[in-house]
């Protein structure tokens, strides 16, 4: 009975490890078994075992096909290799390389990059020569997720070849990848690419999207006019007017403003954000509302707020004119930020993790204000929010 042996393996895991005896039949099932429930009960015991004992059953265990959708083996075959992954990363990338399991390729390649990008991005390329399509993709994938935040990395061993082997492949999946991770490593013929693939209107609305939204996270110089182009391109419009707010060109009010109207609500409020980003498009969008081209109710107070927050008189007089009266923050309020600002600002503290402050914002900012193309609805858009102050 699956059931009987289901729980033979956890009694026998339980309170204690395993005899070595007891590791070699684990392996045996994990590769012959045919009950889920089975392999189940052997993935939760791989956190049980001493490391040294967990590749010989993670490695069949990872091994079965029909488990690509099972969410719950996925993760506790992944709960268990995790430690691993950092002390035999050529292993563990071989074991993701050869795995029919989407979850566990991604994480093992996210795990490797994230605990030694240039050691783990060498392992992860040399492996996608002869993987399957599918397999590059998550493979590269959790690359990426292990880069994000880093501004440059350099390129790892074997970049150069593997990267042309890459592009070449059919697979548009493959080629965005690659391309996009290319942006990561400093690949310069990536950069070229993924421009042209972005204002290319054959390409699907979606792939172009992640092209120009790492474009624009990466701040390649010169991409305001594409932009600017891309605003009057209903699929990417939203993003266009978003992304714009990173790049000062004089510009851009006029285009934002010109088809104005011809917006949705959310275009509306993406085109207000970025105008409020800079002191020079505020005194654009203050005059478009003077002239009834902006409605006064598309300007929300936390806007209106951060027009006050320049400290321009001359920006305040106008604000109070066309749109009204902005109430001051609280004292208790002004209070708390000067505090964190003095304590932000102290020469005592340590340098500021970047990487670390991203993935506090994810979690914790996110859920309710958007940046870019993600985030919530529930908060202010805090795309032209000046995340460089």
């Amino acid at each position: 009975s699956e059931h009987v042996r289901a729980w033979g393996i956890r009694l026998l895991c339980d309170g204690k490890a395993p005899a070595p005896a007891t590791v070699s039949r684990f392996a045996q099932l994990a590769k012959t078994d045919p009950s889920p429930k089975v392999r189940l009960s052997l993935a939760s015991a791989l956190q049980r075992l001493p490391l040294d004992q967990r590749w010989a059953v993670a490695e069949p265990l990872a091994s079965h096909r029909e488990d690509m959708s099972d969410s719950s083996l996925s993760l506790m075959i992944w709960y268990g290799i995790e430690p691993l992954v950092p002390a035999d990363r050529s292993r563990a990338v071989s074991l993701a390389a050869h795995c029919p399991i989407p979850t566990v390729r991604r994480y093992v390649a996210r795990r490797a990059v994230s605990a030694e990008p240039a050691a783990g991005l060498a392992a992860v390329v040399s492996s996608l020569a002869t993987a399957e399509d599918a397999v590059c993709v998550d493979l590269l994938t959790g690359a990426r997720d292990a880069l994000r935040g880093r501004k440059r990395v350099a390129q790892p061993d074997g970049w150069p070849a593997a990267f042309i082997g890459l592009v070449s492949r059919r697979d548009l999946n493959v080629i965005e990848e690659s391309l996009l991770l290319g942006l990561d490593v400093g690949e310069p013929k990536a950069i070229s690419v993924l421009r042209r693939m972005a204002l290319d209107p054959e390409t699907p609305a979606g792939e172009r999207g992640r092209m120009l939204a790492a474009l624009v996270d990466r701040r390649v110089p010169g991409l305001a006019g594409d932009l600017q182009a891309l605003a009057r391109d209903p699929s990417l419009r939203g993003l266009a007017l978003r992304s714009l707010a990173a790049y000062d060109d004089p510009a851009t009010p006029e285009v934002i403003l010109r088809r104005y109207g011809e917006y949705s609500a959310a275009e509306r409020e993406d085109a207000i954000a970025t105008l409020a980003a800079r002191p020079a498009w505020a005194r654009a969008l203050l005059e478009a509302l003077g002239r009834g081209q902006v409605p006064r109710r598309d300007v929300s107070v936390a806007i209106a707020r951060q027009l006050q927050a320049f400290g321009d008189p001359r920006l305040s007089e106008q604000l109070e004119k066309v749109w009204g009266k902005v109430q001051p923050t609280s004292k208790a309020k002004v209070d708390l930020l000067a505090k964190y600002k003095t304590l932000l600002a102290s020469d005592s503290e340590r340098p500021a993790d970047l990487s670390r402050g991203r993935a506090v914002f994810n979690r914790t900012c996110l859920a309710c204000h958007r940046l870019y193309d993600a985030g919530g609805d529930v908060g202010p858009d805090l795309t032209g929010s000046d995340r460089a102050n």
